[in-house]
Formats: C-alpha cells, sequence, structure tokens
C-alpha cells in the first residue's frame, strides 16, 4: 500500500529498507544501499530510543537540518509535533517496532510566520543495536513548494494523513487439545 502512494525518494528507501533485512547493525549506518537520487540521501534521518520514552536523531541530513532549521543530532524528533498529533506520531512509532514494518505520515510543516508546506516522513524499524532500544530510519521528504516558505525554517507539523505498517498475517495454529475422561 504504501508503494502506490509514497513519494518516489520514499519509494526507493522502502525497497532499500527491504535489502537492509539482514545486514548488520555497523552495515546500517555505513552502507545505505541507496542511490544517487536528487535530495534523498539529504533528508534521510535516524532516530533511536531513549529510557525517557523519546526519539532522539543519531544522525540527520543536511536537507532535513535545513529544512527545519536547526541542528538536529540529540534533538527529540517528537517536539517536531504538538499536541494530538505528537501522540498520534508516537503511537504510530510503536506500531512500526511491533509489526518491524514501515510506516508513512504525511503532514504540513509550518513556520513561525504560519507559512505552511507539504512534507512526508517514512519510518522504518532498524535492527536492536545491542542496547535494547528501538531505531528507526527515516526519510523527511517535501512534497513540493519550498518558496512557499519563503527562506523560514519549519517550526512544528500538522498531520494529514497516516498510513500505519502492514502487519504479517497471522498463520492459524492448530490446538489439539485431549480430555481423559
Amino acid at each position: 500500500m504504501l508503494q502506490r502512494i509514497a513519494h518516489p525518494n520514499t519509494k526507493i528507501m522502502l525497497d532499500a529498507w527491504k535489502r537492509m533485512g539482514t545486514a548488520s547493525v555497523g552495515k546500517v549506518e555505513a552502507e545505505t544501499h541507496l542511490p544517487q537520487q536528487g535530495d534523498l540521501l539529504a533528508n534521510l534521518f535516524l532516530i533511536r530510543e531513549t529510557p525517557e520514552s523519546s526519539w532522539i536523531f543519531s544522525s540527520a541530513g543536511d536537507g532535513v537540518s535545513k529544512q527545519l532549521g536547526r541542528a538536529l543530532i540529540d534533538h527529540d524528533f517528537l517536539s517536531l509535533w504538538a499536541g494530538p498529533d505528537r501522540l498520534m506520531v508516537e503511537g504510530l512509532m510503536g506500531s512500526v517496532l511491533d509489526a518491524a514494518a514501515p510506516a508513512l505520515v504525511r503532514a504540513k510543516g509550518e513556520t513561525l510566520a504560519g507559512n505552511r508546506l507539504e512534507v512526508e516522513l517514512a519510518l522504518a524499524p532498524l535492527p536492536d543495536d545491542r542496547t535494547g532500544s528501538g531505531r528507526m530510519l527515516g526519510l523527511y521528504q517535501s512534497l513540493g513548494g519550498e518558496g512557499l516558505l519563503a527562506g523560514r525554517p519549519i517550526w512544528t507539523h500538522r498531520i494529514t494523513g497516516i498510513w500505519p505498517p502492514e502487519r504479517a498475517a497471522r498463520k492459524p495454529r492448530l490446538r489439539i487439545v485431549s480430555s481423559a475422561v
């Protein structure tokens, strides 16, 4: 489903994530398996879960940092969202980890001056990094109209659509019960 509605860069990122399936933790950061596709690499980011239930940027491409107007390393990903949107994104991230499958969020990024830009965020789970905390690969993709921002950074986001992870179908299990009567 995600493949049908996603931006072309998002489709490339999701295909690469599928191919990473058995990559070791160290290889995930060093080797992206992504072709040079415009601003794709500059818009990738990694986030990790902390014991305080926040999601901290471990790395972020120059495109993401520029769009958001600040250095993102050690910045809380959830702080990009306000009120109920923050709760929805937090719940979606739990679903991504639980289903071990990617999800997609469409949102309006908004500057402090009220200028808006449509963006798409893809979130895909990564293997444990031996600490037991969750990690995700993300892509922050604008959907055109960057000129509408008048050079101002995006400060907050409002959700316009969510596509949760597709869960693998569970195979039926037969249970045998015997009774000695």
